[in-house]
């Protein structure tokens, strides 16, 4: 079986595995999760915060982000652009009423707010990262377009990946190619 094989099936599991869990399970763990990050030094010491506005199925960090912003941090939702690559565009308080509909279902900040090249990120930002599937020692699944894996590639080494799922997308084990990137650490509920 050849890796992008390992991989659609590795997916296909993960979309049967969340699928599975309630509406209350996932509320549940990510308040877990949120607590678990905001516990973090890495958290306390960034000045920037990129991390992503959950699909359904996916960890619910919208609490987190009102609560970086009232800390005064930077944070930036991600726009997915034509290129399949990634933009990052700060948001304010109340950002929620001026989202746009991208594409996968997703709810993009509008193309017009400022963005943040990777590049220049300051020393001690978080990246905040989605995945299907992780390992504990940061190997990740995306969903098959390779988004996040060409954005960490721009990305400063002082700057903190942290995965997030829910615990039962963790594996032993994932299929890698050579383009795929890892994840610094990897936060769940447990």
């Amino acid at each position: 079986m050849s890796i992008q094989e390992e991989k659609k099936q590795v997916r296909a599991q993960m979309r049967q595995v969340l699928a599975r869990m309630s509406a209350d399970e996932r509320l549940q763990a990510s308040r877990a999760i949120v607590e678990k990050l905001r516990s973090l030094e890495a958290w306390w010491a960034a000045p920037v915060v990129l991390a992503f506005l959950p699909l359904p199925t996916e960890v619910d960090l919208r609490s987190l982000l009102d609560i970086a912003l009232a800390e005064g941090k930077i944070v930036a939702l991600p726009r997915c652009q034509p290129d399949n690559d990634l933009s990052f565009h700060t948001v304010h308080a109340g950002y929620q009423t001026d989202l746009c509909k991208g594409p996968y279902s997703l709810q993009e900040p509008p193309q017009d707010w400022p963005s943040i090249d990777p590049a220049t990120l300051p020393f001690g930002s978080l990246v905040l990262v989605p995945a299907l599937a992780f390992t504990k020692e940061g190997v990740r699944l995306g969903k098959g377009k390779g988004y996040y894996d060409r954005f960490l590639t721009r990305i400063p080494l002082e700057t903190f990946s942290i995965g997030v799922c829910f615990n039962q997308q963790l594996v032993d084990h994932l299929p890698t190619s050579g383009q795929d990137m890892p994840v610094r650490l990897v936060v769940t509920q447990r």
